[in-house]
């Protein structure tokens, strides 16, 4: 990967983006790499060499690994840090070797992944990709001798504001850092998990992202009043839109909106490379 800096940013601030030092080790692929898009990791190995990206897209990846570095410093006795485990498995008479960085174990079993995030993205929860990320790093664990007990994200919300605290009021976190726990599957459902993505990555052939993959959002059709910016109710379904209309009379409208990929159009550094990405 090219990393340009068309913002003229401070030449160590960029070296730091380009310096990146994550390595999955001697493993086929890593706990991250296995829960993603199979067609996403298959286009980075084939055209990772001719991605352009400008380090001003590559900041809050860089804030995300500096929580690592305090981490390090934290040095609390019984508290594990940072560690790499590996485990090789056989699916369909095929070996593979599975890689997985924890953040932290804390002397009572917790295992805590850190997420550097917004409050948009753990309002309803832990996301169901953290969710499989740390029950992959679970089962890495216990085939390491490593026993869990709970699973958390430590999330810590580059987009808290206290003015935005006094305008919502209980329907917005308190301090900029959250504890979410996140539900731990049993280890037979992991197995099963881990033999499918693996399959998906190496065994079948390959097929382009799904819509989740590509955080598709629909079409939807806004009633709006006529001089108003605001829509009075939006709809997923035209007919449904149309019969609200036709209920409020001729002072309303209906503005299309057309849905996106919303990982093609701004979060994906191989979207360039991808001929199935308006699929």
């Amino acid at each position: 990967m090219e990393i340009t800096n068309k913002l003229n940013l401070p030449e160590p601030l960029v070296n730091a983006v380009r310096n990146d030092p994550y390595n999955s080790g001697d493993s086929d692929i890593s706990c991250t790499g296995l829960i993603g898009s199979a067609w996403q990791r298959q286009l980075s190995l084939k055209h990772g060499s001719k991605v352009v990206e400008d380090a001003s897209q590559r900041i809050y990846a860089l804030l995300g690994q500096s929580v690592h570095s305090i981490l390090e410093r934290a040095k609390a006795p019984y508290y594990r840090v940072e560690e790499r485990l590996f485990y090789t498995v056989e699916v369909d008479d095929k070996k593979f070797t599975i890689s997985g960085q924890f953040d932290l174990i804390t002397p009572q079993g917790t295992l805590q992944d850190y997420k550097v995030t917004s409050w948009f993205a753990c309002k309803d929860g832990p996301k169901i990709e953290w969710e499989s990320q740390l029950n992959v790093l679970r089962f890495l664990c216990w085939k390491n001798q490593i026993v869990i007990g709970d699973l958390q994200i430590v999330a810590i919300l580059r987009d808290w504001s206290r003015a935005k605290k006094l305008q919502q009021g209980k329907d917005y976190p308190d301090f900029p850092v959250l504890v979410l726990d996140v539900p731990m599957w049993d280890l037979t459902d992991t197995w099963e998990f881990i033999q499918d993505r693996l399959r998906s990555h190496f065994i079948y052939e390959v097929e382009p992202c799904s819509a989740d993959e590509r955080w598709r959002k629909l079409d939807q059709y806004a009633v709006k009043k006529k001089g108003n910016k605001r829509a009075t109710k939006v709809f997923f379904d035209k007919d449904d839109a149309e019969d609200f209309k036709q209920d409020k009379g001729e002072d309303f409208t209906i503005e299309f909106r057309p849905g996106e990929d919303t990982r093609c159009l701004h979060y994906c550094s191989v979207a360039p490379f991808c001929e199935a990405k308006n699929v």
